[in-house]
């Protein structure tokens, strides 16, 4: 599938050429600091994509990008090209989170028949074995050569990223002998196949993948009730013909002991797995289609997550299915679409226990929500990129598809249809025309409701460090600043906007110019001091028990991204942890240490949206906004205090502007703007209080400009 996600919970990466052992429980991962991720990387085979940091990194490919098939295993990601599914080319040939330290040079090992691959330096030779090095300038020669070869490289047996490797992990269960049979698709001799196995009474009993040849797999398995899914993927056989796919559920399956057979035939996969919309108001052109299909548990627990985008180069179908006693199978499709103004579609439909090929879904203006999108910009001409994902609370896809959807400053109506349950995570990005100064925002999920109009602005001022409301950048809750006996995690945006949903990132930066930075101070000794190219997880880091001040400097440099906008800007908390602090709500993750209760940190949260028009300009004169002051989600409530706010006009002194408090840590603001100049930049700089003698400090240079 193109983009294929496939996410296996609680499975040990082992890699997909053979057994894949599971793992007896889910483990949290390790404590990591993730800070030094890049917001880029450089595929082997020459592909770029743009991540996330953190211990799931979310890939985004953009449009142009040949076919990617994103796997998840274990706490690993991979982004593997199409063409790079078969046994020469191992897993960890395309492991984001290996690959983003290996960017100046990917060591990998191989194992040869001739003299040289294209694309890699050998810098070591025994017999049929040898070392050496890809390069992002050398990799589109590799890649070249594995398309040119349709999937197969000359000379090349074997190739792998040259480093340590995981291991298996071997369950303490009684496991029995299982001959499964993959039935063909009529007429078709598939060149892989695929199977998921998951025990669906608990998934964390077993839960495994393979990849083979031929149509008969053996494996081991505890007794239980499970569902298999196969996937039969043929290459083409000829230049510009597609790849095919056929998928199919057996739902039901009892083991009860050795030697049991059982046929899950692909020759049934006849449908599309994408549904045809049909009936829309207003004309539109689809950008993209994805689908994801899941499997949970008796336990209601997600434990197989496999998803994908329509291609014109691939086709694929599946077999209608219904799930069984035992477990869950899933399905859900999202797509965008274009009109030929500013308008689009963003359409979803899902079945909760169901697979469904060639389904017709009808489409009344009735069934639709409608939103505006307002992306604020700086004055200069910027392309918007984005999308939306459905998010149902039996199935995350988790995997984003961005097109082109208009320009910044512009207004874009969205017309949104969702199946029952679902909340929507947007996608929003921002950039020069020469694909420079990128910034990004992750909206969180939302519902919207059919027959209502909604407004979303995206990137208006101020852009800060700051915390941003939960369930989180990926659509689950996640501690962005908490401590865990004598660690810490702050994963405080790289900067918000004025919605506090929005958590955003900017793709910029470089070792020699950081656009970040973070420093921790504990009872005003320094314990964490970092420039940062990038940071989009909590980064993790040691500190004293028990009771303690603290001091959080974030630092954002927005000029290193080309914004002329909100150039740089400075957010400081101080706060005292202490051990009545609240622990995290049940469900929330905290990464710092998993063995240790975990407590929410007390800092501090302020928003406002700038009274600016699309360009980040105010005309002179008086303007007055609402300041919301609170804390991080989930804190103890601690009483506001007060707030004081400033402007300084082009570097000048700051001079305080009138407020008045509206109770519960809201003020009115009234800023007066002077006559100057049109294009004068103006700094803005705010600071509140709270009972507990916490506080915050938000200072943001030229957060906007005089306008004319």
């Amino acid at each position: 599938m193109n983009r294929l996600q496939i996410a296996l919970a609680a499975v040990a990466a082992a890699g997909l050429t053979g057994l894949v052992a599971p793992t007896p429980t889910s483990a949290m991962p390790a404590p990591t600091d993730t800070a030094a991720s890049p917001a880029s990387v450089v595929l082997p085979t020459g592909e770029h994509l743009q991540i996330s940091a953190g211990a799931n990194p979310r890939v985004t490919v953009r449009p142009g990008t040949p076919p990617i098939q994103v796997l998840r295993l274990a706490g690993h990601t991979y982004a593997i090209p199409i063409e790079a599914s078969t046994a020469e080319f191992d897993l960890s040939m395309f492991d984001v989170a290996q690959l983003a330290r290996h960017q100046d040079r990917i060591p990998v090992s191989l194992r040869l028949t001739g003299a040289t691959v294209p694309g890699v330096t050998i810098t070591s030779r025994s017999g049929g074995t040898a070392k050496g090095y890809v390069t992002p300038a050398s990799a589109p020669q590799l890649g070249a050569a594995l398309r040119a070869g349709r999937g197969t490289v000359s000379g090349l047996q074997r190739m792998s990223l040259d480093g340590p490797q995981p291991t298996a992990v071997r369950p303490m269960y009684q496991m029995y002998t299982l001959d499964v049979q993959v039935k063909a698709p009529a007429g078709v001799t598939p060149d892989a196949n695929r199977l998921f196995v998951v025990n669906v009474d608990d998934a964390r009993t077993f839960n495994n993948a393979y990849q083979f040849d031929g149509d008969d797999q053996r494996i081991s398995v505890p007794k239980g009730h499970y569902v298999l899914m196969a996937q039969a993927i043929a290459f083409p056989a000829t230049e510009g013909a597609p790849y095919r796919s056929w998928l199919t559920v057996a739902a039901d399956v009892t083991v009860n002991g050795d030697g049991q057979t059982v046929v899950v035939d692909t020759s049934q996969a006849t449908g599309s797995p994408y549904p045809t919309f049909t009936n829309l108001p207003k004309p539109a052109t689809e950008q993209y289609m994805n689908i994801a299909f899941g499997i949970s548990d008796d336990r209601g627990q997600l434990a197989l997550n496999l998803g994908g985008g329509r291609d014109p180069g691939f086709q694929e179908f599946v077999a209608s299915a219904r799930g069984g006693r035992h477990g869950k199978i899933s399905q859900l499709a999202w797509t965008q679409l274009n009109g030929p103004s500013s308008y689009g579609y963003a359409l979803a439909q899902a079945h909760p226990n169901a697979i469904v090929g060639g389904e017709q879904v009808r489409v009344t203006q009735s069934h639709l929500a409608t939103i505006q999108d307002h992306y604020y910009g700086d004055g200069r001409d910027l392309v918007v990129y984005g999308s939306r994902a459905a998010v149902l609370p039996y199935l995350n896809p988790g995997f984003f598809s961005d097109v082109e959807a208009g320009a910044s400053p512009g207004v874009r109506t969205e017309y949104l249809y969702s199946p029952p349950g679902a909340t929507w995570v947007t996608d929003a990005q921002q950039q020069a025309p020469d694909g420079s100064s990128i910034i990004g925002e992750l909206a969180q999920a939302r519902a919207f409701q059919a027959g209502r109009t909604y407004r979303e602005d995206f990137f208006r001022g101020p852009l800060a460090p700051g915390a941003f409301s939960q369930p989180g950048p990926a659509a689950w809750p996640y501690c962005q600043a908490c401590r865990a006996g004598t660690m810490m995690q702050l994963g405080v945006a790289q900067f918000t906007d004025s919605d506090p949903s929005h958590f955003g990132w900017p793709y910029g930066g470089t070792p020699d110019q950081p656009d970040q930075h973070l420093q921790v101070s504990q009872d005003g000794a320094v314990v964490y001091d970092r420039d940062l190219a990038f940071y989009g997880r909590a980064p993790s880091f040691d500190v004293a028990g028990g009771d303690h001040d603290y001091r959080v400097i974030g630092t954002y440099n927005g000029a290193v991204n080309g914004q002329v906008r909100s150039t740089h800007a400075t957010t400081e908390w101080d706060f005292r942890s202490t051990s009545a602090d609240r622990e995290v709500p049940s469900g929330w993750v905290c990464d710092a240490d998993p063995a240790t209760p975990c407590t929410v940190l007390p800092m501090m949260t302020v928003n406002y949206a700038l009274p600016t028009s699309p360009v980040g300009a105010v005309t002179p004169g008086a303007a007055s906004f609402v300041v919301t002051v609170g804390h991080v989600e989930a804190a103890a409530a601690t009483a506001i205090t007060g707030l004081s706010y400033s402007i300084a006009v082009d570097g000048g002194e700051y001079a305080p502007q009138p407020l008045r408090s509206l109770g519960g840590g809201r003020y009115l603001v009234t800023v007066v703007t002077p006559a100057v100049p049109a294009g004068t930049g103006v700094s803005v700089q705010l600071h509140a209080t709270d009972a507990a003698g916490g506080s915050i400090t938000q200072t943001v240079q030229s957060a906007y400009i005089v306008g004319g």
